[in-house]
């Protein structure tokens, strides 16, 4: 949401960027106080999927990749809670 917010704010649609600016806090607020336990943030498990695809709780590789591109592209953090 972040990219695209930038994305469309290189381009001159600023009224597009407002909305996805809007949608990017709602959704890294709600990131937070989902996902965000005792310091890390860590996967929720969906119900509906067999614990043979899934880890559980826990903080995996993968969860650092989007923050990894974030601040390769310039995005700052995507994410309130800092380490």
């Amino acid at each position: 949401m972040r990219a695209a917010e930038e994305l469309a704010r290189r381009i001159g649609d600023d009224a597009r960027a407002v909305r996805w600016r809007a949608w990017f806090e709602v959704a890294s607020r709600a990131v937070d106080e989902v996902c965000f336990r005792d310091g890390y943030y860590v996967q929720i498990p969906d119900p509906d999927l067999s614990d043979r695809d899934q880890w559980g709780d826990g903080c995996l590789a993968d969860q650092l990749i989007g923050q990894w591109w974030a601040h390769a592209l310039d995005l700052g953090y995507l994410l309130g809670i800092r380490p």
